[in-house]
Parts: structure tokens; C-alpha cells; sequence
């Protein structure tokens, strides 16, 4: 069972997060709905962020024209994963102190591609889980943050790929495809294949993959099948099945 909370529903999230590393960061604006699954009895948000300046100990350094000033301009996406009270009968109805292994399984993927200097994925900034108080969804369970690079580009659901010139279309799963082998090699294979987790900025001509939440050790990206892959993220439509049980035989 899922159902749709509201950016307002997170307002009980400071607006700027302090991190053990001593950064912090200040929430601009909602880039999602704040969505709950309650199969989880979690709910998340993704958040467009800045590093702001200020030690953890101390105050904001300073204001101008009302507004916080910030290091730099440079934006960054803030996800948040929050602990909700369960609605199913068997739910979890007690705190928890932390989300469940997705969200370390992703920590540990963008901080191989910092170490790895992997280009066009996420790289970790900052990541911290504490419990959340007592104006939170859930008093005591957990929230989690993660911090991470922003992508440039639109996500191909955006960008309605299939509505693209053949052009376009082949520009994109060209430069897909390299950036899937080079993730494979680093050792990930991502299972949540989806367009909206490809991005394309057309001026730069950059594709970038998101979500690394779901993936299993990557084989030898030299024997990849390149098409089954793109079938796969949706960047090639698969050919019409012989017959209706093929056709739930490949959905299931």
C-alpha cells in the first residue's frame, strides 16, 4: 500500500542540516512529492540543497538581503528517508534506528564512485541517520539523509525520449551504453532500469545514471548483451512476444 504525504509534511526537517563532518547544508525546495510506502512504513523526499557556511558549533556566518549567505552556488540533491507509523495490521509500530539496507547499499555505491572518480553518477557529500524528535512523523524512528552530487539534464521521462528525433535517440542510447559498461566495471549492475534514472543534458551531450539503491554485482561489461540492456532501461523497445504467455512470462 503506498499513499502521497505533502512537502508540508516535512517541515518538522530543519532547514539546515549539520553533518558529523562539520558541513551543513540548507534545503532550497522540494524536487519530489514526499512519498510513503507503507509495505516500508518509510516515507522520502528529494530536495534541492547548498552547502552554507558556519561551523556546527557556532552560528550562520552571516545574512544579505534577508537570505543566508552560501559558500558557492552550487546545488546538490538532499534525499531524506523518514520513518512512519505503519498502517498494516502486522506493520512495524515501534522505532527503528535506521532504514532498511537500500539506503546503505546506495551510500556504499556513491562512495566507490568518489574513490573510483566514476563520472556521470552521483558522488557521496554527506550522509547522517539520527531519530527524529518529537514534532516528527514518527518520534524516535529514524530519518536519514544523504547528500549527493546533482546531475545535469533531464530524466528521459522528462524529456519524453520517445517523442525524440531518431537522431536524438541514437545520440543518448550511444552514450548510455558507455556510461552502463563503465559502471559495470566498477563493479554494479542496477536493477531498478527505468528511464526516469537516465538523465541528458543535450548542450553538453552528457548522460548520467541515477538510483543506486537497487543493483547486484556487475559480470564483465565485455559480455554485456548491449540490446537486451537497453530493452531492459526502456531506451529500445522489445519486439512484440509470440504469445500472451511469453508476454507474462517476461513481466514476471
Amino acid at each position: 500500500m503506498q499513499d502521497s504525504l505533502t512537502p508540508t509534511d516535512a517541515e518538522f526537517l530543519d532547514p539546515i542540516i549539520e553533518f558529523p563532518s562539520g558541513e551543513r547544508f540548507e534545503r532550497i525546495q522540494a524536487i519530489t512529492d514526499f512519498r510513503r510506502d507503507d509495505s516500508l512504513g518509510e516515507a522520502r523526499i528529494l530536495f534541492l540543497c547548498r552547502r552554507v557556511q558556519g561551523q556546527v558549533t557556532g552560528e550562520v556566518t552571516g545574512e544579505a538581503n534577508g537570505k543566508l549567505e552560501t559558500e558557492d552556488e552550487e546545488k546538490f540533491v538532499l534525499k531524506v528517508k523518514v520513518q512512519v507509523p505503519s498502517l498494516q495490521p502486522n506493520g512495524i509500530k515501534t522505532p527503528l534506528s535506521g532504514p532498511r539496507a537500500q539506503t546503505q547499499a546506495e551510500i556504499n555505491a556513491l562512495r566507490l564512485f568518489v574513490t573510483t572518480s566514476q563520472r556521470n553518477v552521483p558522488h557521496l557529500i554527506a550522509t547522517k541517520t539520527e531519530p527524529q524528535t518529537e514534532k516528527g512523523l514518527f518520534p524516535g524512528g529514524y530519518v536519514a539523509y544523504v547528500v549527493m552530487t546533482l546531475m545535469p539534464g533531464l530524466n528521459l521521462m522528462d524529456l519524453k525520449f520517445w517523442s525524440q528525433s531518431d537522431q536524438v535517440k541514437e545520440e543518448i542510447r550511444g552514450a548510455f551504453i558507455v556510461l552502463l559498461k563503465e559502471i559495470w566495471r566498477v563493479g554494479f549492475a542496477p536493477y531498478d532500469c527505468a528511464l526516469r534514472n537516465i538523465l541528458w543534458e543535450a548542450e553538453t551531450k552528457t548522460c548520467s545514471i541515477v538510483d543506486f539503491e537497487h543493483y547486484e554485482p556487475a559480470k564483465d561489461p565485455v559480455n554485456m548483451h548491449i540490446t537486451h540492456e537497453m530493452q531492459r532501461w526502456g531506451v529500445v523497445q522489445k519486439p512484440p512476444a509470440p504469445s500472451w504467455h511469453h508476454a507474462w512470462m517476461e513481466g514476471h
